[in-house]
C-alpha cells in the first residue's frame, strides 16, 4: 500500500472500520450473537417461546391483534385473492374463474372456512405462529397444518439435517416436514407421533 495508501487511509477512514469497535461505535451484539444459520440459532423451545409470546400478544394487546388484522387486509383484502384466467380462450377464462370461485366456498378439507378466510389465517400464522403447512386431499381441498405441528420428532432429534421439523438435504433445500399430532390432554404438540 505504501506511505501515501497508508496516509489516505488514516485520513479518509476505510470501509472496513465499520466492523472496529470503538467508544464511538461500540458492539450492539455485545456478545450475545454469533454468525451461524439463524435457522439454528433459535432453539426448539427458543421458537416454541416466541410463538407463545405471539400469541399471547395477539390474544391480549389490542395493538397487535388489530396491526395483524390490518395487515391480512392489506395483503388479503375483503374478497380474497382472486386468480384471473389470461389465456386466448374467454370462455374457458370465465369456466376457469367460475369453477374457481364455486371451489373456494368449499376450499377447507374441514368444512369451515371459505378461501378468503383461510389466506387470512395463512397470513395470520406466518405473523403470530410462525408458519403453516397445506396438503391437497385427494378431493381436491386444502387441509390446514398448523406451524406448531411441524416439529423435530423425539427420535431424530440428534439428525443435523432436521431442524424445526423441517429435513434438509446437504444443500439446504426442504424435502420433508415431520406432522405431528396434538395430545388431546394437555393440547400440544406431541412429537412422539409424526408422519
Amino acid at each position: 500500500m505504501g506511505f501515501i495508501g497508508s496516509w489516505m487511509r488514516s485520513w479518509l477512514g476505510s470501509g472496513y472500520e465499520g466492523a472496529e469497535y470503538s467508544d464511538a461505535r461500540p458492539s450492539a451484539a455485545n456478545g450475545r450473537s454469533q454468525p451461524v444459520d439463524e435457522d439454528r440459532a433459535v432453539t426448539k423451545w427458543g421458537r416454541n417461546r416466541l410463538v407463545l409470546e405471539a400469541s399471547d400478544m395477539r390474544r391480549n394487546n389490542p395493538f397487535a391483534a388489530a396491526l395483524g388484522g390490518a395487515f391480512v387486509d392489506g395483503v388479503v383484502g375483503e374478497k380474497g385473492i382472486t386468480p384471473q384466467a389470461r389465456t386466448r380462450d374467454e370462455a374457458w377464462n370465465t369456466a376457469a374463474e367460475s369453477f374457481f370461485a364455486e371451489w373456494s366456498k368449499v376450499a377447507d378439507s374441514r368444512q369451515i372456512a371459505n378461501m378468503r378466510e383461510i389466506q387470512a389465517a395463512a397470513i395470520n400464522a406466518r405473523l403470530f405462529f410462525g408458519d403453516i403447512g397445506f396438503v391437497i386431499t385427494d378431493g381436491g381441498q386444502l387441509q390446514p397444518i398448523e406451524g406448531q405441528c411441524i416439529n423435530t420428532p423425539n427420535d431424530l432429534v440428534s439428525d443435523d439435517l432436521i431442524v424445526d421439523g423441517v429435513r434438509l438435504n446437504a444443500n439446504g433445500i426442504r424435502t420433508a416436514y415431520y406432522v405431528t399430532k396434538r395430545d388431546r390432554k394437555s393440547g400440544r404438540a406431541d412429537t412422539s407421533k409424526y408422519e
